[in-house]
């Protein structure tokens, strides 16, 4: 639990409309997750972390401004992905692959769009953008060897790729199979 979080009554919740204030802005969230932290946010009293928090919400209406988004919509859910993860041995459904590529991907383009400038004075969402991985290398070979039906590409590797294409030069083609006695005979 926040140390900092107002723990808020029902009734001072529904007097300050605080749910339907967070209901409005987690219909702007770019992911299932995201739309579930802010749904689970609590009011903050603490006067520092006020004043970071509206720093935060200040460049991101700087951000908002510019480019209409922080991250493209559309973004599928990782958390389907996620939970086999936890278990060892346990291989993932290519699809839930490329899902979690796909968030890998988006996720380390907002990083890089949000740690810019000087490091001695980093802005307050590029403090928080550090802190994701940069997985862009890895996140592209999913995306590249994984189509959206999970089929595996032919640009996956060299061998698939060339064992896809057929039989080499050195190689017969499989003769076709004879046909049925009693198709052949006329009726």
């Amino acid at each position: 639990m926040n140390p900092h979080a107002l723990d808020l009554d029902p009734d001072s919740r529904q007097a300050l409309e605080f749910d339907a204030l967070l209901r409005v802005v987690a219909e702007q969230a770019a992911t299932a997750p995201g739309t579930d932290r802010v749904l689970a946010l609590a009011p903050v009293h603490h006067p520092q972390r006020v004043r970071e928090e509206h720093e935060r919400v200040h460049e991101v209406r700087e951000i908002l401004a510019a480019e209409a988004r922080l991250v493209s919509g559309g973004l599928p859910d990782p958390r389907p992905a996620l939970a086999p993860l936890a278990v060892e041995g346990v291989a993932l459904d290519p699809r839930q692959l490329r899902d979690l590529a796909a968030v890998a991907r988006a996720a380390s383009d907002l990083r890089r769009r949000l740690v810019v400038g000087d490091e001695a004075s980093p802005s307050r969402l590029g403090e928080l953008a550090r802190r994701l991985p940069d997985l862009a290398a890895e996140a592209r070979r999913v995306l590249g060897s994984v189509e959206p039906d999970g089929r595996l590409a032919d640009e996956a590797s060299a061998e698939l790729a060339r064992l896809r294409r057929g039989p080499g030069p050195c190689r017969r083609a499989p003769e076709p199979a004879p046909a049925p006695a009693d198709a052949a005979a006329p009726g």
